[in-house]
């Protein structure tokens, strides 16, 4: 089963698809999201259209991989 893959951030979306583009991984990802939007309002618009379920999304931070 394909999975979904987006990239929600709290840099400018511009920036994150320049970096996200500039290492040839923008093809995994269905979306790249970032400010001016919050994370928040931003995973909240992807799984109202996507029609997603909390059931079905898996919401990681990779701030929590670094500590």
């Amino acid at each position: 089963m394909p999975l979904d893959l987006c990239v929600i951030s709290g840099a400018l979306q511009e920036e994150m698809e320049l970096i996200i583009k500039k290492r040839g991984m923008k093809k995994y990802f269905k979306g790249i999201y970032g400010m001016p939007d919050t994370k928040p309002v931003l995973a909240k618009w992807i799984m109202t259209e996507n029609k997603y379920t909390p059931t079905k999304v898996l919401i990681e931070n990779v701030m929590t991989w670094c500590q």
